[in-house]
């Protein structure tokens, strides 16, 4: 009978202890303790259980960026290092997507050498019919990576943002170069043209 006695107290004693036992606590960024049961963590806030709420079960949450860490009842611990809210992830990827893109276009543009393209403008004197759809081609149709290979920069990146940059960059190079050489070609052929009328005219 003492038996069954000694278990049922130590029992309610552990019953007791549970509650204390098991909180968890929030540690805001202004201080603040806020002791609770964590039920979720999402992407950008944490859903806790007011501490004792057990029967109602309302839940409530704040956002990431308004905690510092978050304390278990075990024992572990999260540090939560400035979390920024969805918007703000959001606008910092796009931002480094944007950077990347922008570095890629950069390179691009002024490390792709665009030989066959400037041969536009010899055709010209040659084929003037080929000439223009050449032109139109590389205006229309981007540099595809293997038009690149000998490119370092290209290469070694291993970013997939960047290298949309770079081959873009290349493409608009290209798309200089061609009517560039074009534009030189009929402009001396323009030339030579009246210069020669004019001296028969004589």
């Amino acid at each position: 009978m003492r038996f069954l006695i000694k278990i049922s107290l130590i029992t309610a004693i552990l019953a007791a202890m549970h509650p204390a036992v098991s909180q968890d606590t929030l540690l805001l960024r202004n201080n603040d303790r806020v002791v609770c049961t964590v039920t979720k963590i999402y992407l950008a806030r944490v859903e806790y259980l007011k501490f004792g709420d057990t029967l109602d079960k309302q839940y409530y949450s704040y956002s990431k960026h308004e905690i510092r860490s978050i304390h278990y009842a075990d024992g572990r611990i999260d540090t939560i290092e400035a979390v920024k809210s969805v918007k703000e992830s959001s606008d910092t990827i796009k931002e480094d997507y944007q950077t990347a893109y922008k570095k890629g276009f950069t390179d691009g543009y002024q490390n792709y050498q665009p030989n066959t393209e400037r041969l536009t403008g010899v055709t010209l004197l040659v084929f003037p019919f080929v000439t223009l759809p050449a032109c139109i081609y590389f205006s229309v149709v981007k540099v595809k990576p293997s038009g690149v290979w000998k490119d370092y920069l290209y290469n070694q990146s291993k970013s997939e943002i960047y290298k949309a940059g770079y081959l873009d960059g290349a493409s608009k190079r290209r798309r200089v170069a061609a009517w560039s050489s074009f534009g030189a070609a009929v402009g001396t052929v323009a030339v030579v043209s009246v210069l020669y009328m004019s001296s028969n005219g004589q």
